[in-house]
C-alpha cells in the first residue's frame, strides 16, 4: 500500500513490515504534516532488528521510531516500538531518550506527545551554527592549503616583507609579492581563496542570512540577527529581499565550498539528518563583486 507520509531514501527497495505500515497510516489520520522516511539500511526480517524510520514535519528532524522484535518484560519474544526524541529524558534507563512499548496505540500517543516541531528561534540557531561551523571547516582547508604551499626556501625577511606588503601596500605590489613567495599559479590561487574564505567567517559575524535547501524542496531563510527571531519557510526565493535574492542565484552557479567575495558560499550539509541538504550563507548588504 502506498503511503502518503512515507519516503524510502535506501537505494534498496523496501517493503514496511505490517505493524510499521499500520502505525504510519494511523498517524497520518491525526498528523498528515508529519513524514516517516526509512534512510538507513540495515533492514531485517524475522530477526532481532527490523527497521528503523527518521521522522520529519517540514524537513524540521522529529526523532525517530525504530520496530524491533525481542523479549519484552519477561512476556515472550514480540514486535516492539521504540520511539526515540530529544524531547524524551526519563530517569532511569539504558536509553534515556527512548520510550519502548508493544502497544500499537501507546505507542501513537507517545509520538503525539514527544514529536514537537522545534520552537522557530531553536531551528534558526542551529542552522546558523552550522553555518558558522562549515566556514570555519572552509577557512582551516584553506589555511592548511597556504600553509603547505609556502615556498620554504624563502627567507624570514622575504615573508616579514609579504606579510608588510599585505599590510600597506598597494594591490600591484602586494600581487607582485605574492608571485615571488608562492612558485605556481595554484599556489597563488589557493592564497587568493584563503583571503575570501577569511572575509566571508568576517562577515558572518557581522550578520547576513542563511538559507537551508531540503532534499525534499523545502527552503527556509533566515537573517542573522539577535534583533530578528524570524524563520521563514520560502515558497519562493522570490519572498526573500531583493539583495539577498540576487546573491542566492549568484551562489549556485558556484561550487560546494568556493567562497565568493561579497556574496557568499554554498555547502553540501547534512543539517536535521537529511545528507542531500544544501546550506547556503549569504553576506549582508548590496551584491557587490570584484572582478
Amino acid at each position: 500500500m502506498a503511503l502518503p507520509n512515507f519516503e524510502n531514501r535506501m537505494s534498496q527497495k523496501l517493503t514496511l513490515p505490517k505493524p510499521l505500515e499500520d502505525l504510519i497510516s494511523n498517524y497520518y489520520v491525526l498528523h498528515p504534516q508529519v513524514k516517516f522516511v526509512a534512510d538507513k539500511d540495515g533492514w531485517k526480517y524475522d530477526t532481532e532488528f527490523i527497521g528503523t524510520l527518521s521522522v520529519y514535519q517540514d524537513s524540521q528532524y522529529l526523532g525517530r521510531v525504530r520496530l524491533k522484535r525481542e523479549e519484552y518484560r519477561g512476556r515472550g519474544v514480540m514486535d516492539v516500538y521504540h520511539i526515540s526524541s530529544d524531547n524524551i529524558n526519563k530517569r532511569r534507563g539504558h536509553n534515556r531518550s527512548t520510550i519502548t512499548t508493544k502497544d500499537a496505540h501507546k505507542a501513537i500517543k507517545v509520538m503525539e506527545e514527544v514529536f514537537l516541531v522545534p520552537v522557530t528561534g531553536a531551528f534558526k540557531s542551529k542552522m546558523i551554527a552550522e553555518a558558522k561551523s562549515q566556514i570555519g571547516n572552509m577557512v582551516s582547508n584553506a589555511r592548511y592549503k597556504v600553509l603547505r604551499d609556502i615556498d620554504t626556501n624563502k627567507t624570514g625577511t622575504e615573508i616579514a616583507m609579504f606579510l608588510l606588503d599585505c599590510y600597506e601596500g598597494s594591490q600591484p605590489k602586494i600581487e607582485g609579492t605574492i608571485a615571488k613567495l608562492f612558485s605556481t599559479e595554484e599556489k597563488v590561487q589557493n592564497f587568493y581563496d584563503l583571503r575570501i574564505a577569511c572575509s566571508i567567517n568576517k562577515e558572518v559575524d557581522k550578520g547576513g542570512a542563511v538559507v537551508v535547501n531540503f532534499s525534499d524542496g523545502t527552503m527556509w531563510y533566515a537573517q542573522i540577527s539577535a534583533d530578528d527571531p524570524e524563520i521563514v519557510k520560502l515558497n519562493s526565493t522570490y519572498d526573500m529581499p531583493q539583495n539577498f535574492q540576487e546573491k542566492l542565484a549568484l551562489i549556485k552557479l558556484c561550487e560546494p565550498s568556493q567562497p565568493v567575495e561579497n556574496v557568499g558560499v554554498m555547502f553540501k550539509s547534512d543539517i536535521e539528518r537529511d545528507p542531500e541538504a544544501t546550506l547556503y550563507y549569504l553576506v549582508g548588504g548590496d551584491t557587490v563583486t570584484l572582478c
